[in-house]
């Protein structure tokens, strides 16, 4: 298995049994190890992460995280310590051989900062990973159809939370990172999708509490495969029976039981209410208190025209035709009546 990511426009990661660097412009090769046979024959996928020469790497088939960087004298004290004090990690035989190797072979300008074990009860291995914009959060699927949340912070790999199906202990799809906007403010997700033989029902997980926010009605068609943007799209491509579909959806706002005259807002809205402002509610519900209008302004739209402009009677500033049987048409009639008289002036009403 052989894949490849970008750390920038010069350099290409290959992750697979002997991973490497690839500098383009240079068109040079940096390999990770010094063995180019892989004595294990384990697969290595390797992420770059928010450090410079600092990287990421899972071990496949063994699920295990190492996190290497670039050999210094505080990087390789780190390293040295962490090799006297492997067994208060507690790790199986192999993983326990597989570290040794790699201490012995990594290629001299790094050295293993930590490592992480991932414990599970079933043989299996990694599937994909996928780490967030900023590189702080890494997600693993695996085969024994768990996901598992990580979080990088300088020299540390820590788990933070698991993911399962315990229903139907369906497999995870595929994983990705997803940074929704609501209301002005960045929500961070986990979306994904739980698949089996006949149905794929997509599920946006909140990475802070963990709670499954949204359920999409599952597909009746199975799904090889499915991406999805990083950044408030909503949007996803997915794969089934060898063709492409865009799925495309829209976050709206759930009804609820609001008492008449109260409406959903986007934003709060900081109020400082009276001390009498709840006595008779009820009544102010009923009459709102109308809007302040500056009068003054007003008046001067009223004006009477000049006697130079050739109207009839200069007393008339407004001639309305309303539509007859027309709700809208006879309240506009109303409404510019009302105001009419509170400026003393005449509103002429023409009729069909």
């Amino acid at each position: 298995m052989n894949s490849l990511d970008s750390i920038d426009d010069n350099c290409l990661i290959l992750s697979g049994k002997n991973p490497k660097i690839f500098f383009i412009n240079q068109k040079q090769i940096f390999e990770f190890f010094n063995e180019k046979n892989n004595s294990y024959n384990y697969t290595y996928l390797v992420r770059d992460t928010c450090e410079i020469n600092s990287f990421l790497i899972f071990a496949k088939e063994l699920q295990m995280i190492f996190l290497i960087k670039e050999r210094t004298d505080i990087n390789l004290l780190k390293s040295k310590n962490l090799g006297e004090n492997l067994s208060e990690k507690k790790l199986p035989k192999e993983q326990l051989n597989l570290t040794e190797w790699i201490y012995e072979n990594l290629n001299s300008k790094f050295v293993v900062i930590d490592l992480q074990s991932i414990t599970t009860n079933n043989i299996g291995e990694i599937i994909s990973v996928q780490m967030n914009s900023i590189k702080s959060l890494v997600l693993i699927n695996s085969s024994d159809r768990v996901l598992r949340l990580f979080k990088y912070d300088y020299d540390c790999i820590s788990q933070y939370q698991d993911y399962f199906d315990s229903v139907n202990r369906k497999k995870w799809l595929n994983a990705y990172f997803y940074t929704l906007k609501v209301n002005n403010k960045y929500q961070d997700l986990i979306v994904t999708a739980l698949s089996d033989v006949n149905s794929l029902e997509f599920i946006l997980i909140d990475i802070q509490t963990g709670n499954f926010i949204k359920r999409l009605e599952p597909f009746k068609y199975q799904c090889s495969g499915f991406i999805c943007h990083y950044l408030n799209h909503f949007t996803f491509i997915l794969i089934s029976n060898k063709k492409l579909f865009n799925i495309v959806g829209y976050f709206v706002n759930n009804w609820g039981a609001f008492a008449p005259k109260l409406k959903y807002i986007e934003e709060n809205i900081e109020f400082i209410e009276e001390e009498s402002f709840f006595d008779d509610f009820n009544k102010k519900l009923k009459n709102p208190p109308k809007k302040i209008i500056d009068k003054a302004l007003i008046k001067e739209i009223f004006k009477n025209p000049s006697m130079n402009n050739n109207y009839i009677n200069p007393n008339i500033f407004f001639k309305y035709q309303p539509i007859e049987e027309d709700p809208v048409s006879l309240q506009s009639q109303r409404d510019l009546n009302e105001i009419f008289q509170n400026f003393n002036e005449i509103l002429e009403i023409y009729k069909r």
